[in-house]
């Protein structure tokens, strides 16, 4: 567990992982910047031009495993008081908002998992926009986008990103972006937890939202990804994937990207090989939610609807292309987000059951039992965050409002479900 809020009305960006820290770490040396370098994904050597490739293809056939019940419910109530040391060892991250998120005035605190006190973090940084935070997978590192006005008649912003050691023994780092990375974002480290994945901001004028930039904090190292598939689909997946084309994994030997084509196809790219692995054709438009990558980065998740949308099934997929299908559920539904414990056995889903509905709900599915468990947890406002150990995570959810409250006068709250014990509490 990791970003979260400590007040009632405060906004929150969440880390994709959990963020239990670990007690040892090894501090690389940063060296000076370097030019950044240009890497074009293209067919190599390993594939001799004008050689047959076996493509696997696959028409989109729902109900591959026979419809289930409906899922099962887990609705433990929420005890008021987390009792000392119930949690992991580690520190949890909030962000706290005293002033509406436009007006730039958050904070970071910092709270032990043992002891539950709230404590200052990082305060020496001015106060600012935190963008981003990404832990790293080894738990070892949080990066922190940040922009501050800097007061120089030019009403001028200050990028930077910081790199947090999570021992106090140690000093961070501030890595300040220069004009070409001020349209780009970090999305997440690589598997590595030496390097990010830093892609466009929609609109920034900085290249197409399917290039991406590997950096290495440490050594400043850059590399630029030029994506060059065969066919890529520069439309509807701006409607379909929310401006995003191409979706790599953690270690960076496959994509999954849109055909350019209609129906509508997913394509599995092998980028070591340029080679296509796996084809994924469906018929009828938005059916899918879109693709996620295991922590690893050996399986890719899907989520597949049904045409007329009273039901869906994951599809887990291999880097070899290899497809398994998970049974389907038949509650009409539309799936907001997604996404994997760090041990690969459950993935979290906001869930709403029709296209109409305002709040969302959080179901768990259990991979290892292919079941889908409702936790009864309402109103949830953004995707939980797992401890390490991927029994525990914390999710922040919204009190219940008249619709059309603005964001900023919505009470919140933040509460641990820990799924071995099944029992719910307030932080």
């Amino acid at each position: 567990m990791s970003i979260s809020s400590c007040s009632s009305s405060q906004s929150v960006t969440p880390s994709p992982r959990g963020s239990v820290f670990p007690q040892e770490t090894k501090t690389p040396a940063p060296s000076h910047a370097v030019a950044i370098k240009t890497v074009t994904v293209t067919p190599t050597k390993y594939i001799p031009e004008g050689s047959v490739i076996a493509v696997k293809t696959v028409q989109a056939t729902l109900g591959a495993k026979p419809y289930t019940a409906t899922a099962e419910s887990l609705c433990p109530p929420i005890e008021i008081e987390l009792p000392p040391n119930y949690l992991a060892p580690g520190t949890i991250i909030f962000i706290e908002n005293e002033a509406e998120i436009w007006e730039h005035q958050e904070r970071l605190r910092s709270m032990s998992s043992q002891e539950l006190r709230i404590s200052p973090f990082l305060d020496d940084l001015e106060n600012g926009l935190f963008t981003g935070f990404h832990v790293s997978p080894n738990g070892q590192w949080l990066a922190i986008e940040y922009s501050y006005e800097m007061i120089d008649g030019n009403n001028r912003y200050v990028n930077e990103l910081i790199l947090f050691p999570i021992h106090a023994n140690q000093e961070h780092m501030v890595i300040p972006w220069d004009e070409e990375n001020w349209g780009y974002i970090i999305t997440g480290w690589l598997a590595d937890s030496q390097q990010l994945f830093i892609i466009p901001r929609e609109d920034s004028g900085y290249g197409r939202e399917d290039d991406i930039i590997v950096f290495n904090p440490f050594t400043r190292q850059q590399e630029r990804i030029i994506p060059s598939f065969p066919d890529p689909d520069n439309i509807w997946p701006e409607y379909l994937m929310y401006g995003r084309t191409a979706y790599y994994n953690p270690t960076l030997n496959r994509v999954v990207y849109f055909l350019g084509n209609y129906p509508n196809t997913i394509v599995l790219w092998d980028i070591e090989q340029s080679r296509e692995i796996w084809q994924f054709t469906e018929n009828e438009l938005m059916t899918f939610a879109w693709p996620n990558w295991s922590p690893d980065g050996n399986t890719l998740t899907m989520i597949h609807h049904t045409p007329n949308d009273n039901g869906f099934e994951f599809l887990f997929v291999s880097q070899n292309g290899v497809v398994t299908h998970s049974q389907v559920f038949p509650n009409p539904t539309r799936l907001q987000t997604y996404g994997w414990s760090p041990d690969r056995r459950y993935i979290s889903l906001r869930y709403r059951y029709t296209n109409w509905e305002y709040r969302s709900r959080l179901f768990i599915y259990d991979t290892y039992t292919e079941t889908l468990i409702d936790q009864c947890i309402e109103n949830v406002a953004r995707e939980p965050i797992w401890s390490p150990d991927s029994q525990q995570f914390i999710v922040r959810i919204e009190e219940v409002t008249p619709k059309g409250t603005p964001e900023a006068q919505r009470p919140h709250r933040n509460i641990v479900v820990d799924l071995k014990q099944n029992r719910v509490f307030r932080v």
